[in-house]
């Protein structure tokens, strides 16, 4: 470095090694960020000698040697020339290599590889990898929700702040490809990703301290939902007594794009259902709740909304789904009423159709089924569902963490169930099965017949399949 060439010391890089998080200060000459040589060695426990008057270092790997001569680009490997970015210097008797030092040098040689974090600032030194996540961001009115997606399962601590929330991500090796996601809405003034000695989180910032927030996990698919919503105010009147609830609203409509959902009223016509009470009939039932649920969708979903019958007749399951794949249907939701001998069982519960896999499950050497359908153009028509089991799981783990909150009682341990369903196996689009409450519970008689509790189940119908929007729609 010349004579007179001072050193700024800035932000940190971040060090991931054996659970616990350590840092070394990034050092900028010139506007070329450098990393501590002697520092980071001794955290790898590498042999080394050095002298500054001499201008050398020497490193020991193993049987392998790294030779660094001072103000130089090039590092001798073994018999092999290393060139980095930036020369060698020493700066108040520290010398310093540039950070591509570690994967074009240091990772020639290691037994074991330093993982590389996307920012270049992060270091995860031993066995694993970092956890990477995106973030997606969809505005609306009254609500906006914030997706992080995870690469892998992570247990976040989540603090509510007067106006702010924080994932809080511990001494989990995380990784993100941006410091500040450059996100405002009306809701929402940043979104920010902070990685210190003493905090990995991720902040979202909200426009005033009047709004609500809600985090919802999705463990199966690493997903953390984030709502920030406004109390929405019925401005107008609604047919079907049907009121929104608080938080309740639209997404933006000119984002893309789903065009079409089928809901289909379980039964009709000489297909009874389940007796509910004198002369009212599962059918009866589902009919009415798919009404209100069309008319809730239509108003703040922004497609086009098809019920497979909209008067008590006779449909076969085949007529009902091809009105849904003809259409074509970008979701399908059918609706029934549950029906189990013991009266105490009083949960509602989702659907996901099981479908046989394409091979035989006892072939000794089996290829993953996702392989297996990305390279299968078609798929008999009563597999149809295979294609899209993942998006219909999805959806099902929404929705029945919606109604364990709503119509379970808040009994988060339920979990969606797989059925053989022959409805759903020939869908060609994310289909999932509905099942609400027990017609043989005595309560339960009185409670599906009253508008109000159909209000709240379709409100909270339409406030998982806004949740799912955010994660399966596409711009």
């Amino acid at each position: 470095m010349p004579n007179g060439t001072s050193a700024i010391w800035t932000a940190d890089f971040i060090i991931y090694q054996k659970q616990a998080k350590k840092v070394l200060p990034k050092v900028s000459i010139e506007n070329q960020i450098y990393l501590p040589l002697i520092e980071f060695l001794q955290m790898l426990d590498l042999p080394y000698s050095e002298s500054v008057s001499a201008g050398s270092v020497n490193i020991s790997v193993g049987k392998s040697t790294i030779k660094l001569a001072k103000d130089r680009a090039i590092v001798q490997v073994n018999e092999a020339t290393v060139g980095l970015l930036a020369p060698v210097v020493v700066a108040a008797d520290r010398w310093l290599v540039s950070p591509d030092f570690v994967n074009k040098v240091l990772n020639r040689v290691l037994p074991e590889k330093i993982v590389i974090g996307s920012s270049g600032s992060r270091f995860l030194i031993g066995p694993g990898s970092f956890n990477r996540f995106e973030v997606k961001a969809v505005a609306g009115p009254q609500r906006s929700t914030i997706v992080i997606q995870m690469t892998a399962p992570v247990e976040v601590e989540v603090r509510r702040g007067e106006s702010k929330v924080t994932l809080a991500f511990g001494n989990t090796p995380i990784d993100s490809s941006k410091e500040d996601y450059q996100y405002k809405d009306e809701l929402v003034n940043s979104i920010t990703f902070e990685d210190s000695p003493t905090a990995t989180q991720l902040v979202v910032q909200f426009a005033d301290k009047a709004l609500q927030s809600k985090v919802t996990r999705l463990s199966s698919q690493n997903v953390y939902l984030l709502e920030v919503t406004r109390q929405a105010s019925a401005t107008t009147s609604e047919p079907e007594d049907i009121i929104p609830q608080p938080g309740v609203v639209g997404i933006t409509q000119n984002r893309r794009k789903w065009h079409h959902i089928t809901i289909d009223a379980g039964h009709g016509g000489t297909d009874r259902g389940a007796l509910i009470k004198q002369n009212l009939f599962e059918k009866d039932v589902t009919l009415v709740i798919a009404k209100k649920l069309r008319w809730v969708l239509q108003s703040t979903v922004g497609v086009d909304i098809a019920l497979t019958r909209v008067t008590d007749q006779a449909l076969s399951l085949e007529e009902r789904a091809q009105a849904a794949n003809s259409a074509p249907s970008d979701l399908f939701l059918s609706i029934h009423v549950g029906n189990w001998s013991h009266p105490n069982e009083s949960n509602s519960y989702v659907y996901v159709s099981k479908v046989a896999p394409l091979e035989d499950s006892t072939t000794e050497k089996k290829e993953d089924e996702s392989e297996k359908l990305a390279s299968i153009r078609f798929v008999p028509w009563e597999r149809a569902q295979l294609k899209f089991l993942d998006s219909s799981s999805s959806l099902a783990e929404i929705l029945q963490g919606e109604m364990n909150h709503t119509l379970n009682g808040g009994n988060y341990s339920l979990t969606f169930r797989h059925a053989p369903l022959k409805l759903l196996s020939s869908l060609a689009m994310p289909a999932v099965l509905l099942e609400i409450g027990n017609a043989s519970q005595p309560q339960f008689k009185d409670r599906i017949n009253d508008p109000q509790f159909q209000n709240s189940v379709a409100m909270t119908i339409v406030t998982a399949l806004e949740k799912f929007r955010s994660l399966h729609e596409r711009p």
